[in-house]
């Protein structure tokens, strides 16, 4: 099995940025995923300030493995919509400057619409879709349009300064995220594959490897449990349903060999995340300085 790197998630640590660095280190994994706010909120860091972060992740052999940029809503609401891509793009800028060059977005749920080129029109990235066409369109056709207007040009822009947006899966069958990505003509929109929202919605997390394969820069290992008949719930790694040595082995078949960050509630099951993939992954041990 190929190799996988490690990663966690800062936020699960509960702790600041510069004090999760230890706990981190001592798990032995290879990256911290970094949300981009509070003291890493882009735009309060300076020049010097990104170099010392920098500085400081290297003095404890960690990578970032991406930078998760929080967005109150979806990326088809029109409320705040051109803010909330100036944050994205800000957080794209500091995702090159720490070095994974990725950052993680809930878009929001694909729509069923998508906007043809003559129904974008000239009206320039960001217009909103009356102004484009000149019709009145429906609700679910202006959060259509807006999607897919807000997504080209975030992946425009990606391709200009080398950065890859990539959407956290969730709600949306595979197949759909891969045909409605595929309508972008740009190479900087890819997907965060999470196995535990994909089985929590109903759909199959192994076929979503093959499916979404060329589309796959980031994993998130969550699991998840059927906790009532109707009902399923995420649950500490290695306490689900999913089968995490197929699932490996499915994320081996198509060559990936990103990071595999691991999300949880707390540091004692972060921990326990770690060992549980670990010992999956080959019982390799970590790398101690």
């Amino acid at each position: 099995m190929g190799r996988i790197k490690l990663g966690i998630c800062q936020k699960s640590l509960g702790l600041p940025f510069r004090r999760s660095l230890p706990p981190a280190r001592q798990l032995g994994v290879d990256g911290l995923e970094l949300e981009a706010a509070g003291e890493l909120l882009p735009q309060n860091l300076t020049a010097t300030g990104r170099r010392e972060i920098t500085h400081l992740l290297r003095s404890h052999d960690l990578a970032v493995t991406a930078l998760t940029c929080p967005i109150r809503r979806g990326l088809d609401q029109p409320q705040d919509l051109e803010p909330r891509l100036e944050q994205i793009r800000l957080t794209m800028a500091l995702a090159h400057d720490l070095g994974p060059r990725l950052v993680i977005i809930q878009a929001g749920q694909i729509p069923d619409f998508l906007p043809s080129p003559s129904e974008r029109g000239a009206g320039g990235e960001g217009a909103m879709p009356e102004i484009i066409t000149g019709i009145k369109l429906a609700p679910e056709d202006v959060r259509a349009a807006l999607m897919k207007e807000s997504l080209d040009a975030l992946g425009k822009h990606g391709d200009r300064i080398g950065v890859i947006v990539a959407l956290d899966t969730g709600v949306d069958a595979p197949e759909t995220v891969a045909a409605y990505l595929d309508r972008f003509d740009t190479g900087s929109l890819a997907v965060s594959y999470n196995p535990a929202n994909l089985v929590i919605s109903g759909h199959n997390p192994h076929d979503a490897v093959r499916t979404l394969r060329h589309r796959i820069v980031h994993v998130h290992a969550e699991d998840a449990r059927r906790i009532s008949p109707n009902r399923m719930a995420t649950v500490p790694l290695g306490h689900g349903d999913l089968d995490w040595l197929t699932l490996l082995a499915d994320l081996d078949e198509i060559a990936y060999r990103g990071f595999s960050t691991i999300k949880a509630d707390d540091g004692a099951n972060l921990a326990a995340g770690v060992a549980f993939l670990r010992r999956v992954m080959g019982g390799s041990t970590p790398n101690q300085k």
